[in-house]
């Protein structure tokens, strides 16, 4: 593993120490952009000290729409930014130098970009700017990780699952005596970040097709076929959507 900055990782007796708690040295090349937007749109990141690149506070109120077709990558963000609240755009990479290797400074879909956060950067990494020539706010997000990029790596983009979801776990206890309180802790906190993403995303996935009031309609129904029957009951969900059930029962 490269370290990243001045931030030194040691191993001790109670698992993994930081010199500085607030920030962990990244694994470089194994992490993808998409494992940077799940950490942003999930808020999987310490809220409470974030600083853009020239020292301004950032609050984060909103993550913004995720945007899968051209342009950043989430919209409509709501943000503070030294103190002035923002709508506007938000574009996120793996490292800064990526604005400009991918043109964005040329194209006008950026125009509205409000923050650009990445992972990485070089001191000789230009600050990042519009065609219009504005310079952009600028987020390293690798400085504020509640945890180890590499942690978060192998628990969200290699398995797919949390631990508690893979097919043949260790003994839990072994494991916890061999890791320590502090490690463990962490170790519990990843788990439930990752339980609370996955589910989150499905739903944010469902909500870019359609509306709130079906997506919790679907989900009820899913609720109350368990486990064994979730499948079936989503697909009477589907059959009958909320709407047309609404309809069949104003006319009784």
């Amino acid at each position: 593993m490269r370290f990243s900055r001045e931030y030194i990782i040691r191993f001790g007796h109670g698992g993994m120490v930081a010199e500085n708690p607030a920030a962990y040295a990244i694994a470089q090349g194994k992490f993808t952009e998409n494992l940077i937007q799940l950490i942003w749109r999930n808020g999987l990141y310490d809220r409470s000290a974030l600083n853009t690149v020239a020292g301004l506070p950032v609050t984060v109120h909103a993550a913004g729409r995720f945007n899968t077709g051209a342009g950043p990558d989430f919209k409509n963000a709501d943000l503070t930014i030294g103190g002035i609240r923002l709508r506007g755009d938000v574009e996120i990479h793996k490292h800064a130098r990526e604005w400009f290797e991918h043109k964005h400074h040329l194209s006008s879909l950026y125009n509205h970009t409000a923050l650009h956060v990445f992972m990485e950067r070089s001191d000789t990494t230009l600050p990042a700017t519009t065609r219009r020539g504005r310079t952009l706010h600028e987020l390293d997000l690798g400085l504020h990780l509640r945890h180890p990029l590499d942690e978060l790596h192998r628990e969200l983009e290699v398995v797919h699952a949390p631990l508690t979801g893979r097919p043949f776990n260790p003994r839990c206890t072994p494991l916890l005596q061999k890791l320590g309180p502090a490690a463990s802790a962490g170790l519990f906190n990843i788990i439930g970040d990752g339980r609370a993403l996955i589910k989150s995303n499905r739903v944010i996935a469902r909500l870019a097709h359609s509306g709130h009031e079906q997506v919790f309609y679907e989900l009820l129904l899913e609720t109350m076929g368990y486990s064994a029957f979730n499948r079936q009951f989503a697909a009477v969900a589907h059959a009958m959507p909320r709407a047309t059930l609404l309809e069949i029962i104003a006319r009784k």
